[in-house]
């Protein structure tokens, strides 16, 4: 039971560790002045969307 604890804890810790790599990511691509609740990504280069993308996936997988 107690090993279960721990798994679930690992679990929800790695998830949120990829959800706020993701929050920053987006947060990176927005204008200053916009809200955390607004997630479009404002880009001009679809091929540094690409590699910016794969970087992070990369970063989630670690």
């Amino acid at each position: 039971m107690r090993e279960q604890r721990i798994a679930n804890i690992d679990k929800m810790s790695i998830q949120n560790k990829k959800e706020r790599i993701l929050e920053d990511f987006i947060r990176s691509w927005t204008p200053s002045g916009t809200t955390p609740t607004n997630k479009r990504l404002y880009v001009l280069d679809e091929d540094e969307i690409h590699d910016s993308i794969a970087g992070q996936i990369l970063l989630c997988l670690k």
